[in-house]
């Protein structure tokens, strides 16, 4: 029973400074980035904003490219603005579903030209 708490002990040891390893390469790369972005700031001068730059696709820059969207506090509403407010939500989706069959109308009818020329084809080929 020690034997085999032992061979688990030493496996698991074993194992232990590739998992370390792995993470450094990516901290390290990760840390060479910000070093870099923080030169680059310094070197403008600016410190309060994040600068978006080619190489770098950080978080913080993301979240400044999107813009934010208001949420509508529906405690606030009146029921006659929480039923306009899902009337709209539904109307939205209902459009967005009716664009999607039409999508699908079109697909298939493409299909079907398809289909049509390639059996002409094959005809033409086995006559």
């Amino acid at each position: 029973m020690s034997k085999k708490i032992g061979i688990i002990a030493v496996l698991m040891l074993s194992q232990f400074p590739f998992v370390a390893i792995s993470k450094e390469t990516n901290t390290d790369a990760a840390v060479q980035r910000l070093v870099k972005i923080a030169k680059q700031r310094k070197a403008q001068g600016v410190t309060s904003e994040p600068t978006v730059t080619k190489d770098s696709t950080s978080a913080a820059n993301v979240k400044v490219k999107k813009p934010r969207r208001v949420r509508v506090n529906r405690k606030n509403m009146s029921e006659s603005e929480k039923m306009d407010y899902e009337i709209t939500r539904i109307s939205k989706r209902v459009d967005e579903i009716n664009n999607n069959i039409e999508k699908f109308h079109k697909t298939n009818e493409l299909l079907d030209k398809m289909e049509e020329r390639l059996d002409s084809i094959e005809g033409k080929i086995t006559d």
